[in-house]
């Protein structure tokens, strides 16, 4: 039999103890069996690392990774990824710390990638944890003026299995290794939100595309560990669309692209207003400029 190709899956831990162990229980259950999770845990103080230590530091399955500082999702995936090309796994499967998954949603995705030689990437259809047949997101749509999550709400529909292109993933995806060495890590320097996304837009720049596999399924929390960082999400959220744009983008839609966000800007604040949403928009601001200016 020929043998299943190896994959890393790379979980980033931070203050996030209890949703981490359901995840890592449930990928215990996986009908896959050549994967390593790479354990990557940025310096919480819920006593994540102490219970890591007790749980997973003899269990050949599970390679930890106990930083000194918080690194962000972008620096914490690039830190499990290059543990997963040093090791010389074929695959690598980033995930956020709140989903559980359905058993034979690794297979279905590494048999897409093996088939596929200009896919970077494919992802499972995420549900909500909560709502275990409402679909969070079939892969995402790209606009100038944001990312839309596509079937976002939807129940779930069974007679549509088949892979489908999209413009990006975010959630979790199955990354090829050799991808990763000819294209390079996510943005390190995004620390939260579009990180992932922009990955995917990387991908496309470089002539790859990225797909979702409605067939593999997991369930997602959603936004368990940002829940309390409003103003992280309102710096971040603005600072790194604006440097996604002046990356991957030419010069027309770049200068049209942000031209819109800045025009949209006031109207997104009102709408969160009448939401009852808090808006951190000294923050915002603050973050926009950063993105313009290139800087931290």
């Amino acid at each position: 039999m020929k043998k299943e190709p190896s994959v890393g899956i790379i979980i980033i831990n931070w203050n996030g103890l209890k949703d981490t162990l359901e995840l890592i229980d449930s990928i215990k259950q996986i009908s896959y069996d050549n994967y390593k999770i790479y354990l990557v845990d940025n310096d919480s103080s819920d006593g994540s690392q102490e219970e890591f230590n007790k749980r997973y530091k003899k269990n050949k399955k599970v390679e930890l990774v106990l930083n000194k500082r918080n690194e962000g999702l972008a620096g914490g995936f690039n830190t499990g990824l290059k543990y997963s090309l040093k090791d010389r796994m074929d695959y690598s499967f980033i995930m956020n710390n709140d989903m559980v998954v359905k058993k034979d949603f690794l297979e279905r995705l590494v048999n897409e990638l093996e088939q596929n030689e200009n896919l970077a990437a494919i992802g499972p259809r995420i549900y909500f944890y909560e709502d275990k047949s409402r679909i969070w997101n079939t892969g995402v749509r790209f606009r100038l003026r944001g990312f839309k999550n596509i079937d976002q709400y939807k129940l779930n529909d069974e007679s549509f299995k088949n892979k489908q292109t999209v413009d990006a993933l975010d959630g979790a995806y199955l990354i090829k290794n050799e991808v990763l060495k000819n294209i390079g890590l996510l943005e390190d320097d995004f620390f939260i939100m579009h990180e992932m996304t922009g990955w995917c837009l990387k991908a496309k720049n470089y002539g790859y595309s990225v797909a979702v596999l409605p067939s593999s399924k997991i369930w997602h929390k959603v936004s368990r560990s940002v829940a309390d960082e409003g103003k992280l999400c309102a710096y971040y959220g603005g600072r790194n669309w604006i440097l996604l744009l002046k990356r991957y983008f030419k010069f027309e839609k770049r200068i049209f692209g942000i031209i819109l966000y800045i025009l949209l800007f006031p109207l997104r604040k009102i709408y969160s207003i009448t939401k009852g949403r808090k808006i951190y928009l000294s923050v915002s601001i603050k973050g926009i400029l950063k993105g313009l200016l290139n800087k931290k």
